[in-house]
């Protein structure tokens, strides 16, 4: 099967504008731990700036994920759906 090669920041543009914040969390959800996770943002125009960290957290077996609506990490927080999952 042939693999999709579309770099990061060409699928976060499909969600976000340049200036608009991409908010990333960490989850190492592995029995035993001691990781606590992390939350982590960037302008998605700046996402190279970034990219580094996430790679490592990834290569250490963690999850990283972005959340799809606009505004932060938490519901209180999100300004606009851009995603909704049933």
């Amino acid at each position: 099967m042939d693999k999709l090669h579309i770099l990061p920041e060409e699928f976060l543009s499909a969600f976000f504008q340049p200036h608009e914040m991409v908010c990333f969390q960490i989850i190492d959800d592995r029995k035993g731990s001691s990781f606590a996770g992390a939350k982590l943002a960037k302008n998605c125009g700046y996402y190279d700036k970034i990219e580094g960290e996430l790679r490592r957290h990834n290569e250490q077996g963690r999850g990283v994920f972005f959340v799809v609506n606009l505004g932060g990490h938490t519901q209180e927080h999100i300004t606009r759906i851009k995603g909704q999952f049933l």
